[in-house]
């Protein structure tokens, strides 16, 4: 199957070869938002964001209550420095996950990015970040 050969060539880290595959699957089944996302994720890797942030796109766009597809698409925002996209992403991905940390922190990243930076905002959600991530994550926040 084109979407598990996919996944073999992202595994092996040959993105190039992923995409082709997900491409070919997405012209089977182009309402299979995993086949978006998963070619997200292979731009993204390559570097080409505008194609990861389209795809990312498009997987919401199927599936629009999905979390992890709203906050890969927000960090492809970021990567991007649309910071009010990203935090809007972040915040429509916390609605459906609020008890994700990392949501939380990543929202963080994207409001201190914006101009001017909302430190307040900022500094709110790691402080929720702290309060949900597991000690191995609360630590990596701590030490900055």
């Amino acid at each position: 199957d084109l979407f598990q050969a996919g996944n073999s060539n992202y595994r092996a880290k040959d993105y190039p070869a992923a995409v082709d595959c997900y491409s070919q699957a997405i012209a089977l089944k182009p309402d299979v938002a995993k086949y978006f996302f998963a070619r997200g994720n292979g731009f993204n890797r390559m570097g080409e964001l505008q194609k990861s942030l389209f795809d990312y796109t498009m997987a919401v766009r199927i599936e629009p209550k999905n979390a992890q597809y709203l906050e890969y698409r927000g960090l492809c925002y970021r990567k991007l420095g649309q910071f009010d996209e990203a935090v809007q992403d972040y915040s429509s991905a916390l609605v459906i996950d609020p008890k994700n940390g990392q949501l939380y922190y990543s929202r963080a990243m994207a409001y201190n990015s914006q101009s001017p930076a909302n430190l307040e905002a900022a500094n709110e959600d790691l402080d929720a970040a702290v309060d949900k991530l597991d000690n191995n994550n609360k630590a990596l926040i701590l030490r900055g």
